[in-house]
């Protein structure tokens, strides 16, 4: 149901951490997808990304939005949660965004 999208750039040391926190506490049948969207990173982003199981895309045009948006044409769940790679969701995000969902709350 939730694809969860991130763009990073230059973001080693802090995306690995990110990426065991959202597995860990994510409903993984809420929960169907980590895509990570790199803006031409050149440290070692890809590589934790990857070690961590998301799904690495290598955006194709240069920019936060655009690498959101990129990640939105790849997910394959109908609802988008999009992260900053420092960001630590709470526990409950993917119940809280469907329960909000549950409740008729409409974008």
């Amino acid at each position: 149901m939730i694809s969860v999208i991130i763009p990073v750039y230059n973001e080693e040391g802090v995306i690995g951490s990110t990426l065991r926190h959202l597995k860990s506490v994510a409903n993984h049948h809420v929960v169907k997808e980590i895509i990570v969207v790199d803006g031409g990173s050149k440290d070692n982003t890809i590589k934790e990304s990857e070690q961590e199981g998301a799904l690495v895309i290598k955006s194709t045009k240069k920019g936060r939005s655009a690498q959101m948006n990129q990640g939105g044409r790849a997910a394959k769940e109908p609802i988008l949660y999009f992260l900053h790679a420092d960001s630590i969701p709470r526990v409950t995000f993917a119940e809280d965004i469907i329960g909000a969902i549950n409740n008729g709350f409409h974008m």
